[in-house]
C-alpha cells in the first residue's frame, strides 16, 4: 500500500518536474493529483461495508476527528485512503465519517492523509496556510502516513518552511520551479525524510 503511495507521489512530481506549466491553479493541480490516485487499481478497487455498501479506499475532502488550530470546526482533508480493514468492518454512516464522530478512534482507520498546495507567488499568506495544513496532518490521530505535497512556481523558494518544526510522522514533498539562473528555469525537489520516494539524485534541493 505505501509504495502504491510513493509510486503515484513520483508520478506527481515527475509530471511537474518535464511539464511545470502543466497547472494553472490549485484545482488543476487538484484534481491531477487525484487521477493519479484513482488510476491506481489497489485505490480504485472496491470494498463492501459491513451494511453492504461499496466504496473505493480514496476519498477527497475528509473530515477530521479533531478540530483544527483554535479549536474552531473540523479540518478537511485534501485526500484521504482509507485502511480495506475499516471500510470492512464498520458501516457506511462510520467509513464516511461526514460529522466527525463516527469513525472508530483507531490509529490506522486512514491509511493515508494527504494535504496538496500550489503556491504562485510569494506571500506571507501562503506560509499560515502552510502552517495550518501542518496542523492538521501533525494532529490526524486517526491516520498512519501524512504527506504534505507543495507545489510552487515562486521566485524564492524554501522560504516557506524555514523555522517551522517538523516531527517524525509527517512526510513533506516540496517541489519548486527555481528561478536562480537567469533566463532559465530549474525543478527542485525538497523531500523530508531524505529522499523517501527516491527520486533522482539531480531533482534534489539542498537547503
Amino acid at each position: 500500500m505505501i509504495e502504491n503511495i510513493h509510486k503515484c507521489l513520483r508520478t506527481v512530481v515527475s509530471q511537474f518536474y518535464y511539464r511545470p506549466f502543466l497547472f494553472f491553479n490549485e484545482i488543476g493541480f487538484h484534481t491531477y493529483c487525484y487521477a493519479v490516485f484513482y488510476r491506481n487499481p489497489v485505490f480504485a478497487k472496491l470494498f463492501t461495508t459491513r451494511d453492504g455498501k461499496n466504496t473505493n479506499l480514496i476519498h477527497p475532502e475528509y473530515g477530521s476527528i479533531k478540530t483544527k488550530i483554535g479549536g474552531k470546526g473540523r479540518a478537511w482533508y485534501d485526500l484521504v485512503i482509507l485502511n480495506p480493514r475499516f471500510v470492512q468492518d464498520n458501516d457506511l454512516e462510520r467509513v464516511a465519517n461526514n460529522y466527525g464522530t463516527a469513525t472508530s478512534y483507531k490509529p490506522d482507520d486512514l491509511m493515508a492523509v494527504l494535504e496538496f498546495k500550489y503556491l504562485r507567488s510569494s506571500s506571507k499568506e501562503y506560509v499560515r496556510q502552510l502552517q495550518k495544513d501542518y496542523h492538521s496532518l501533525s494532529n490526524a490521530v486517526e491516520a498512519l502516513n501524512k504527506y504534505m505535497i507543495v507545489f510552487a512556481d515562486v521566485k524564492s523558494p524554501f522560504d516557506y518552511f524555514s523555522g517551522m518544526q517538523w516531527d517524525d510522522h509527517t512526510k513533506l514533498v516540496y517541489t519548486v520551479v527555481d528561478f536562480s539562473q537567469i533566463g532559465r528555469k530549474q525543478i527542485k525537489v525538497l523531500i523530508k525524510p531524505d529522499n523517501f520516494l527516491k527520486l533522482p539524485g539531480q531533482w534534489l534541493a539542498t537547503v
